[in-house]
């Protein structure tokens, strides 16, 4: 009998472990690395094409303010709003479907979904800039050693 409490006790101790809780984190006033005198709409494009990447669905609420949403394997959903402007942006935690938010905690994989996020709207940020940096004329092939870009 013991042993079988023992078991129902280790088996039970395992599927709590399997459920990862974690405190929400939110993105705050994170560098946006847009280049100098980029539209709010160039920015929100941005913001929508890094979001796109990991199957994150982002509307437009108002100038600033897109709202994005994620659902994975059909059963969870997460959904954020995200502010920004032409320095930094902010993605806030706004619902969640099957990831057992309890007002404080949600499961883990939240927090790296929305780490992805953050990293990938820098990373789509500093396209644009390199982008812009490029003169229309610049040769986007490869040269090959000794040749110029014209005569390739």
């Amino acid at each position: 009998m013991t042993r079988l409490l023992g078991l129902s006790l280790l088996v039970a101790l395992l599927a709590l472990g399997g459920c990862r809780s974690a405190p929400v984190v939110n993105v705050s006033s994170a560098p946006l690395y847009a280049p100098e005198g980029a539209s709010l709409d160039r920015i929100k494009k941005g913001i929508i094409r890094a979001g796109f990447r990991r199957d994150w669905e982002i509307a437009e609420v108002g100038p600033g303010h897109l709202v994005g949403k994620v659902e994975v394997r059909g059963k969870h959903t997460a959904i954020v709003d995200i502010y920004f402007d032409r320095k930094a942006f902010s993605i806030v935690y706004k619902d969640s479907k099957n990831l057992n938010y309890d007002g404080e905690n949600i499961h883990s994989n939240y927090n790296q979904w929305v780490h992805n996020l953050k990293k990938d709207i820098q990373k789509e940020m500093r396209l644009i800039d390199l982008e812009a940096s490029m003169s229309p004329r610049q040769p986007l092939g490869m040269v090959r050693a000794g040749h110029s870009p014209s005569t390739v």
